[in-house]
């Protein structure tokens, strides 16, 4: 991923940006806006989401930080409507399939959690997760650190 750490985006691009991540989050001067820390590809995962957002009628804001091209999306549903829960599991892994296409990670910076332990193998051959687990064996012999948490199929 191409990072810059300021990027200049042109007026025709600040109302669009401002729709997809809040107009009180976006500070624009005179015609063109400043965003420090961003990647080449923040505006392509937003645009993405927002139409994730809509096909799934899920709301999908999102806290991000471009600079190191960490994105958090938060899918809202009611936990208690099971058509809405399938939609936002539908919804995060088709993000995270966006992500790892665009040459990014299923992990982020807070590592693996249950709800994406299954996505790894989208992005991680067998080869890659057996080492991982080989490495993880050297720390933990016995497996009684959060065993059903870190791999596909756990």
């Amino acid at each position: 991923m191409q990072r810059a750490s300021a990027v200049v985006v042109p007026a025709s691009v600040i109302a669009e940006l401002r729709t997809l991540v809040g107009a009180e989050n976006v500070l624009s001067h005179g015609h063109e806006l400043l965003v420090y820390e961003c990647d080449a590809y923040t505006l392509e995962i937003m645009r993405f989401i927002r139409a994730t957002s809509e096909k799934h009628g899920l709301r999908i804001p999102n806290v991000f930080h471009a600079g190191d091209g960490n994105i958090h999306p938060l899918i809202l549903y009611d936990e208690r409507d099971p058509a809405q829960v399938t939609r936002a599991v539908q919804a995060g892994e088709e993000i995270l399939e966006k992500c790892v296409a665009l040459g990014g990670s299923v992990t982020g910076e807070h590592g693996i959690g249950v709800e994406k332990a299954d996505m790894m193998a989208r992005q991680f051959t067998p080869d890659d997760l057996e080492a991982m687990k080989m490495l993880r064996r050297v720390f933990d012999p016995a497996q009684r650190c959060n065993p059903h948490k870190m791999f596909p199929g756990s």
